[in-house]
Order: structure tokens, then sequence, then C-alpha cells
């Protein structure tokens, strides 16, 4: 049981209404905006790498995870 009392506010990829989400500015402003967590979503890419991105492929369709950070762009 956790010693939180009230309602969280979780900011899902940042605040996204007001900023691409899952990007710095979107985090930096789920904090000017009291967010008390923010939620996003980490990936292994091909070579390894770490990415913050929410979906495991990108917008053209490629596998996050058979893609290396350098193909990634």
């Amino acid at each position: 049981m956790s010693d939180i009392e009230g309602t969280l506010t979780i900011a899902h990829r940042g605040a996204s209404a007001d900023h691409p989400e899952n990007t710095r500015d979107a985090f930096v402003g789920a904090a000017d905006q009291d967010a008390d967590w923010v939620e996003l979503d980490v990936r292994h890419t091909s070579d390894g790498s770490l990415i913050v991105n929410h979906d495991p492929w990108y917008h053209d369709k490629r596998l996050v995870w058979s893609t290396p950070i350098a193909g990634a762009a």
C-alpha cells in the first residue's frame, strides 16, 4: 500500500498535448505542469542502444529492435 494520498498526475509520454511526445520538451513541460510522474517507453535498437519510443516500430513501419541507432533517423 502506498503512503501517497490523493490523485497523482501521470504524464503519458510527457506533456504530449503541448510538445512532441517522448521528447525532452515534453518531459520538461510535464514538470512545468506539475505532473507527479512521467511515463515513457525505452527500447533497444539492434546495436544495443537505448531509445525512447512508444511503439516497437517507427512511423515508416521499421522495427526498432532490428534497426541500428545510426539508421533510426
